[in-house]
């Protein structure tokens, strides 16, 4: 996965490139002009939706879950101040959970939860923004590019085949005949929809975001982005009271894993991954594990219980032990 910020400047507000992956010699040959007319359609949406200047600005964006994921709460907002490539304010309420970052210079002020762990289905909600755009992988099979209307806009829809192993996905992509814009990707059992687009510093943006799985919307998202003066009272960086206080590294190196076991297998040949984001910690224990989306809830405890037992050497900050944020991916065969 190549990941690239639609503006210049520090990442956070993030577009992904995803490239679709499968397997070779696995279906019929495909059309050559098809896949050349989806590729096109494919790069016209990047092209629409990335901006090639970055003004000051505000991102504000309102978190909505419904069903399930709701446990922790239903409602909260994230709120951004980007100033020039080194100056950002972030802060985060979700429910019980406050958080606010201020990224100023080589400095980084960290006020509220002290840098725990995001819930799940904000940092899930956040990879979305402010729009996910892909790629296919030269094994990608081209189905079919059919005519539609997605959301009241006449839209084209690629329906595609993607192999993982002995499973065969059908997915699907729709994108505006008129904006050039993604309106929907259909990946497996989730897909995600754009409307209510806008423009904003030369790209088209979606104002809202829906999130479905299994045809069940799980989350919903409202976006808006407002151009701020190229002069901004800097006392918006300014550390809060009480804040913790970290220093940009010079020298980094990522922790390595050393004990990984997986789950037990049973006796099946179908593979369950379960992902799940924590914490390792400057003993190379994992901390704050939690999972990212609840495919099967019945794994969950078990999930946490063996990825608890992993052991990395550590990340290191300038050559000290560090703490340092992390996807752990669970493989459960034949459960």
């Amino acid at each position: 996965m190549n990941v690239f910020s639609i503006f210049t400047g520090p990442r956070r507000v993030l577009m992904v490139w995803m490239t679709i992956a499968c397997f070779p010699a696995w279906s019929g040959a495909e059309d050559v002009k098809l896949r050349e007319q989806a590729v096109q359609m494919l790069e016209r949406a990047g092209a629409a939706s990335t901006t090639p200047t970055r003004p000051n600005f505000e991102h504000v964006i309102n978190i909505r879950v419904h069903g399930a994921e709701a446990n922790e709460a239903s409602e909260g907002e994230v709120r951004m101040i980007w100033a020039g490539p080194l100056e950002r304010r972030e802060e985060t309420n979700f429910g019980q959970f406050h958080l606010i970052n201020i990224w100023y210079g080589d400095q980084l002020f960290v006020s509220g939860e002290r840098g725990s762990v995001t819930p799940p289905v904000v940092r899930r909600a956040l990879k979305f923004l402010p729009l996910r755009l892909v790629r296919f992988d030269h094994e990608d099979v081209i189905l079919s590019i059919d005519d539609a209307v997605v959301h009241g806009r006449p839209a084209q829809c690629i329906e595609f085949d993607t192999k993982f192993g002995e499973t065969v996905n059908n997915n699907e992509i729709c994108v505006d005949k008129e904006l050039g814009t993604m309106l929907r990707f259909r990946d497996g059992a989730e897909t995600e929809e754009y409307s209510e687009f806008f423009q904003f510093s030369g790209a088209y943006l979606p104002g809202r975001t829906e999130i479905y799985r299994n045809g069940a919307l799980t989350i919903e998202l409202l976006q808006k982005f407002s151009a701020l003066p190229a002069e901004i009272d800097m006392g918006l960086f300014a550390p809060p009271p009480g804040a913790e206080i970290r220093h940009k590294c010079q020298q980094t190196r990522q922790a390595f894993g050393v004990l990984m076991p997986q789950p037990t297998a049973g006796s099946g040949d179908q593979i369950t991954d379960v992902v799940l984001e924590g914490v390792i910690g400057p003993n190379g224990k994992v901390y704050s594990a939690v999972v990212m989306i609840p495919n099967r809830p019945e794994l969950n405890a078990e999930a946490l219980n063996v990825v608890k037992s992993w052991t990395y050497t550590p990340a290191l900050c300038d050559g000290k032990p560090y703490w340092q944020k992390s996807e752990f991916v669970l493989h459960f065969q034949g459960r």
